[in-house]
């Protein structure tokens, strides 16, 4: 059974280490807006002047650079920033929401604002911007409008969504992602022709969302660009058709993307989810996510220790009982069935359970894969600080320090602990060199929750060893 417990470990671990170098990771109704009133278009028509530059947009959240193309050249966040100090990109060097009718380009030929006028022969398209003051979500309206007073149907148009996401080379994951009927989905690179709810491009740490208020046709998406395709609409004479999509930049954060209803989107489930709360709510008494960890583990540890105390004494009872199991091995040489069937008597007369021992470390599996889910995904420890050289929890540590001393800890905790037999011995004897290593390039947060388990587990052992504990 520990033979296969330890392998088992490993091979868990081991997973985890792939995962970080080659992996690290309401359905919307079609709605039809009713037409815009013939009045206001005349009144937007009387308001419009000629200009010749584009406009600038800039919230406590962001800053945007809008062309006198209509298209957002650049769109910047101003409460994160890059690994180089600078704020973080979404859009870059782009004509993100430029427009294309049968497969050509348009441009607007009048604009107010944030209102651009695209003027063609039957119809004309109005692309409005409507940013908030405070919020990261926001909204482009786009308005057909048809101008013949008789039905017209507008031709193959689909907007352009490429953003500077997906180059981070931490992502680890496809880039794209996208909603139809199927559900969600994750790719590369598609070409779909099937209503679309929303289109995504992300990564580790950040999303740019378009939701339509009524679905994309189809949709491309490649390195080279996003391409999101409207329906054809059929417009009645001199009929305005709306659709507005939401548009949200920004971190990858549960609680803000809860609120615009993208809370998949944010890549936690539910254990790491409430890891990610807790050490939120710590870091708001302690002011350092590296003690938050600690201080988790702490009481990870204490809620753990009835049945760690419980744990150590079966094992002092497996050790007493060795010699016996020796004898039998002895006596009945290659029967292993008769072994078998022998110890588990021994174990019933000695009231000794031989897999107890694995329980606290099976329940702290799930809190270690759960914290790792946290600090791979959770954008509150991104560039999140503890001591010294480590400058952000999320990545591994620059110096190895701290894998080192979580495998020192590890080959002490090993020798406190009662052996069942040489075999077992070695072979737990060898996991913390194989710990250390496969820990290298793990986030160094949780190095650090496995160093200081590690060092509580120690104390705890010596001190129910010496008789301390009662």
């Amino acid at each position: 059974m520990e033979k296969r417990l330890v392998l088992f470990i490993i091979l868990s671990f081991l997973i985890l280490y792939i995962h970080s170098l080659f992996f690290t990771k309401k359905k919307i109704e079609q709605v039809k807006s009713p037409p815009v009133k013939e009045e206001v278009v005349i009144e937007q028509k009387s308001k419009r002047i000629k200009e010749k530059k584009g406009a600038d947009f800039k919230n406590s959240l962001f800053s945007a650079i809008l062309s006198q193309k209509g298209t957002i050249k650049s769109l910047n966040l101003l409460k994160f920033n890059d690994r180089k100090g600078f704020p973080y990109t979404i859009i870059k060097d782009n004509d993100t929401f430029s427009i294309f009718v049968d497969n050509n380009e348009i441009f607007p030929k009048e604009f107010l604002k944030n209102s651009f006028v695209y003027d063609l022969q039957s119809f004309k398209i109005i692309k409005r911007y409507e940013f908030s003051s405070n919020t990261y979500p926001f909204t482009i309206n786009l308005s057909f409008i048809n101008k013949e007073n008789k039905a017209i149907t507008i031709p193959e148009t689909f907007i352009s969504l490429k953003s500077f996401l997906g180059n981070d080379p931490e992502l680890h994951e496809n880039p794209f992602l996208y909603r139809s009927s199927s559900g969600i989905k994750k790719t590369k690179n598609a070409t779909l022709n099937e209503p679309i709810d929303w289109v995504a491009t992300q990564d580790k740490y950040f999303l740019f969302v378009v939701k339509p208020q009524m679905r994309f046709s189809s949709i491309s998406l490649s390195r080279e660009d996003v391409k999101a395709f409207f329906p054809k609409y059929s417009l009645k004479a001199n009929e305005v058709i709306e659709n507005k999509m939401m548009v949200y930049a920004g971190p990858r954060d549960y609680k803000i993307l809860k609120g615009v209803g993208l809370e998949s989107l944010s890549g936690l489930w539910f254990l790491p989810k409430i890891i990610l709360f807790a050490l939120v709510f710590l870091y708001k008494i302690i002011g350092n996510y590296g003690l938050a960890i600690i201080l988790l583990t702490i009481i990870i540890k204490i809620i753990l220790h009835p049945l760690t105390r419980k744990n150590f004494k079966m094992m002092k009872k497996m050790q007493a009982i060795k010699p016996h199991i020796d004898k039998l091995r002895e006596k009945h040489k290659d029967d292993h069935e008769t072994i078998q069937k022998e110890m588990m008597k021994l174990y019933k007369e000695h009231n000794v359970n031989p897999f107890g021992g694995c329980l606290p470390l099976i329940l702290q599996m799930p809190v270690f894969f759960a914290l790792y889910g946290a600090l791979d995904k959770g954008i509150e420890l991104r560039c999140a600080p503890f001591i010294l050289w480590i400058k952000d929890l999320s990545l591994k540590d620059p110096y190895f320090v701290l894998p080192i001393l979580m495998g020192i800890t590890m080959f002490i905790q090993q020798k406190m602990t009662p052996a069942q037999d040489p075999n077992t011995e070695k072979m737990m004897l060898i996991m913390p060199i194989v710990m250390t290593f496969l820990f290298l390039n793990f986030p160094s947060g949780l190095v650090l929750y496995w160093l200081v388990q590690n060092i509580l587990t120690i104390i705890e052992h010596w001190l129910i060893e010496k008789g301390i504990e009662k």
